[in-house]
């Protein structure tokens, strides 16, 4: 955390607003105070893109409303400026590739939590049978 303070100050960020809950929560009061208090040139600076938000939808929708209330953004790890078209662009890309590894963690996850599930399954059937009687009752999708 303190290097992000350091990287933040070291940029000339006037505020730093720290917020204390996920950034996938949909309540985020800090953020929502922030951005209810920008200005036409204000610029917000962020240390990585999942900072401000986890979906390209968010993030893109948080976008457009800088670019409608001419809001700069810079996020410092990725050497994205919004204020230049070349930022904008980088932008877009970027927020699609984090929702995109975002989605494949969550289904790694799912994937772990099944095989596992099958795993103790199989554990309690021995338990249950006799060696030679096993049978394997999980749906088709588990069987590879």
């Amino acid at each position: 955390m303190d290097t992000q303070f350091a990287a933040l100050s070291k940029f000339g960020v006037d505020e730093i607003v720290h917020e204390k809950i996920s950034g996938v929560a949909k309540q985020r009061p800090e953020l929502d105070k922030l951005l209810d208090k920008l200005e036409s040139k204000d610029t917000i600076v962020v240390i990585r893109l999942d900072r401000l938000g986890r979906s390209s939808k968010q993030l893109i929708e948080l976008v457009e409303d800088f670019e409608a209330r001419n809001i700069n953004l810079v996020i410092l790890d990725m050497n994205i400026d919004t204020r230049t078209p070349t930022g904008t662009f980088f932008l877009t890309i970027m927020a699609g590739i984090a929702e995109m590894e975002r989605t494949i963690l969550k289904e790694k996850q799912r994937n772990g939590i099944e095989t596992l599930k099958v795993k103790v399954f199989m554990k309690e059937d021995r338990r249950n049978t006799s060696r030679n009687t096993r049978v394997l009752n999980t749906p088709l999708s588990f069987i590879y």
